[in-house]
């Protein structure tokens, strides 16, 4: 018993450590109200609503964080759906990003290696990355690997992709939200809003914002029409 004890103690202990350390890496990183994103969120898992705001403040929290804010648009999921936003039919502009959350087909889930739960596609050519894909299916196999619910760590999951998106280089961090294999501790942290960018990521990301506005004109899009 007090083996169990002290092993609890000292897993806690580290998980208290790893929290402290990794929620100060952008800490000193003031948000800049004019670096912004406009992110058009295309629910095909048709996850609740609830759920989904949820997550947007939780990847919203993360991006204020290393300095940038974005901006939310529920886009419909075919043109045939009435009440289009206009801003939907768009150009997608420099600033713009394409987030899907997706179900995995049964096909999709054998090409895919274990514990990934999505993806961002690298820039063609000259232009920026702008689409990025999580599979809310694969994302709840990993959480309740750890015994966590996938919603809690939807959030952190959007973050991990449009991150990908923002950096020069696709490569997965050793630690914070943007590490290859989600094991007990950054699903732990992703759940208590531990998992940031870490500082020079933080700087990277700025860049690339600030790069996709001064290709734009230095003019933010829109915000986020309001969802019901």
């Amino acid at each position: 018993m007090r083996k169990l004890v002290r092993f609890g103690m000292g897993w806690s202990f580290l998980l208290a450590m790893a929290l402290s350390v990794v929620t100060s890496a952008c800490a000193e990183v003031g948000t800049d109200p004019e670096l912004r994103i406009l992110v058009r969120v295309y629910n095909y898992a048709r996850i609740p609503s609830p759920i989904l705001l949820q997550a947007e403040r939780d990847a919203g929290w993360i991006f204020r964080k290393a300095g940038v804010t974005i901006d939310w648009l529920e886009c419909p999921l075919s043109n045939a759906q009435m009440q289009t936003p206009e801003a939907c039919q768009r150009e997608l502009s420099s600033t713009g990003i394409v987030l899907r959350i997706l179900f995995c087909a049964k096909k999709a889930k054998l090409r895919l290696p274990k514990g990934v739960f999505g993806f961002a596609v690298p820039a063609q050519g000259a232009g920026h990355a702008f689409l990025a894909s999580v599979y809310y299916d694969r994302l709840h196999d990993v959480a309740s690997t750890h015994d966590v619910y996938a919603a809690e760590i939807l959030g952190p999951a959007i973050a991990h992709e449009i991150g990908h998106l923002l950096l020069p280089s696709r490569k997965h961090a050793r630690a914070g939200v943007l590490t290859g294999e989600w094991r007990k501790e950054q699903v732990w942290l992703a759940t208590r809003r531990g998992l940031v960018f870490t500082r020079e990521e933080c700087e990277f990301i700025r860049a690339d914002v600030a790069a996709r506005m001064r290709e734009q004109g230095t003019t933010p899009d829109p915000p986020a029409l309001p969802t019901e």
